[in-house]
């Protein structure tokens, strides 16, 4: 209690501040924090909430301080609301908050937070169901090392997913414990091209149970709801058109496997999806095969990819917080199903088990991941956070013996890892595809690529002919908005533009 009395001192004379300022945005230089006998590396957030009532739904305004260790505070008045699912009926909540230009909320404004990007709009994770408060910092850890955006060269400040950094959390005088203070998933983050009136960059939430398991398509798309088959709509946040999307999931589960395996690569970006399948069973994701991942595209013509996101329910543990020692548990969807049976000499299971062969013994390894794990372990409990954890939230406890299992389970699940992944991908192969045509999006808006070899020829319901040409790979095509009939080679595609 005599750490947590102390820690209740910072609240004090944040508190202070806050009220001084009217928690406007601003800077002061204030000493060092200290916590116990030793000064702590944690920032302290304090927020202020006059109507504490708070929702899952609309923002409630409310005052934020924060003060790091070097001396640094700042204050402004934000929105806040409960963050989070299944979460919500933890006891200790997740927050979601957006900085106020001032106190009425009609404008945002963007700050930077403990290192990370500046922006408006941020996350307080909780980790409750998290034992060591460590599982969800070390997976974003490994997935930084194992992947990088493929368009990292054009857009070198992309990232692969969401930076954190630890804080400890005062509400209304209340000391709430560690948190993780946490980016969003959005435009900004992985540098997706910006909305212009036509649509370029695209985003995506696996939300809910559904066409997010890629096993089933929804039977229409309707633009005015912002969910389609447990997909919700995130970027561009000024319109819905759900018509690129639609096509792909219904290419996923409805093409035939000559078109599939023709034209799979084409419209997901083969590297983000090899490492996305290695990285979830890694870390045996078991809540992250469709809900829980972001799908996003980065321009126009571009192919889709994952991104990861809620990295609770991992590496041995549910998402309730009770351990899942049953290593033995592939992960999978409708897409991985198909992309398995993929044996071609250049195909998926290739370069499944070559970048496998890469990766495991070094960046996935048994020492290597552990030690990520250890450094957020190490970092927290040399600063006392789980004694002040375990005040305010008595059903948590550091035990050594949550180490041990976490290790324990990495050196049983990464050897039998390694066998199924060998076995999957032996070679029993696919016939080689020829070419077929496929066209992309569809409908489309404004423009498509259409990708084969012979005659194309495109003709309005009139049956007036638009085009004819000889391609030998791919045309990108722009038509005024219509309903036109493709030829190429013997097939013939509907094609909508709108």
């Amino acid at each position: 209690m005599k750490q947590l009395e102390k820690h209740r001192s910072i609240f004090y004379a944040l508190n202070l501040f806050a009220l001084l300022f009217s928690c406007f945005a601003s800077k002061m230089v204030a000493s060092p924090i200290s916590i116990g006998d030793e000064p702590s590396s944690l920032p302290v957030i304090l927020i202020t909430i006059p109507n504490p009532n708070l929702g899952t739904d609309s923002l409630t305004p409310a005052y934020f301080t924060i003060s790091d260790p070097q001396g640094e505070s700042f204050s402004s008045p934000i929105g806040i609301k409960y963050h989070g699912g299944y979460s919500v009926n933890f006891p200790k909540h997740s927050f979601r908050f957006e900085f106020w230009a001032d106190e009425s909320g009609n404008t945002t404004e963007d700050h930077s937070l403990l290192g990370m990007r500046s922006d408006d709009d941020w996350l307080l994770l909780s980790a409750y169901n998290e034992p060591l408060r460590a599982r969800s910092m070390t997976c974003y850890d490994l997935w930084r090392e194992i992947h990088k955006p493929y368009y990292h060269q054009q857009e070198p400040w992309a990232q692969s997913c969401i930076n954190m950094a630890y804080a400890e959390l005062y509400v209304n005088d209340t000391y709430c414990g560690v948190y993780l203070v946490a980016e969003r998933v959005d435009r900004k983050l992985l540098k997706l091209m910006p909305f212009d009136g036509t649509m370029h960059g695209e985003l995506y939430k696996g939300k809910e149970f559904g066409a997010t398991f890629f096993t089933e398509v929804p039977t229409s798309y309707d633009n005015s709801q912002p969910q389609l088959g447990g997909f919700v709509f995130k970027y561009p946040d000024t319109m819905i058109d759900w018509a690129n999307l639609y096509d792909f999931l219904d290419f996923v589960v409805n093409a035939d496997d000559e078109e599939f395996f023709n034209f799979i690569y084409q419209r997901g970006q083969i590297d983000n999806l090899v490492d996305y399948y290695i990285f979830m069973n890694t870390t045996l994701a078991v809540d992250n095969t469709g809900k829980n991942i972001y799908i996003a595209k980065y321009k126009e013509n571009e192919p889709y990819f994952f991104v990861p996101w809620d990295l609770d329910a991992t590496m041995g543990n549910w998402y309730d917080g009770t351990p899942n020692p049953d290593y033995t548990i592939m992960l999978s969807n409708g897409l991985y199903n198909r992309l398995l049976t993929d044996k071609r000499p250049d195909g998926f299971c290739a370069r499944l088990l070559q970048r496998w062969n890469y990766l495991y013994g070094d960046i996935i390894s048994h020492d290597h991941i552990m030690d990520l794990f250890l450094t957020h372990v190490n970092y927290l409990k040399d600063n006392g956070v789980y004694e002040r954890e375990h005040e305010a939230w008595p059903f948590f406890a550091f035990n050594i013996t949550q180490i041990t299992y976490l290790s324990n389970w990495l050196n049983n699940r990464l050897p039998w890892l390694d066998n199924q992944i060998r076995t999957l991908t032996q070679e029993t192969g696919l016939p080689e595809f020829t070419l077929s045509c496929c066209i992309y999006p569809n409908p489309a808006n404004g423009r498509f690529t259409v990708v084969g070899a012979g005659t194309l020829q495109i003709t309005n319901v009139l049956g007036q002919v638009i085009l004819t040409k000889e391609i030998s790979e791919t045309e990108q095509v722009e038509l005024p908005k219509g309903l036109y009939i493709v030829t190429l080679d013997g097939h013939i595609h509907r094609v909508v533009v709108n």
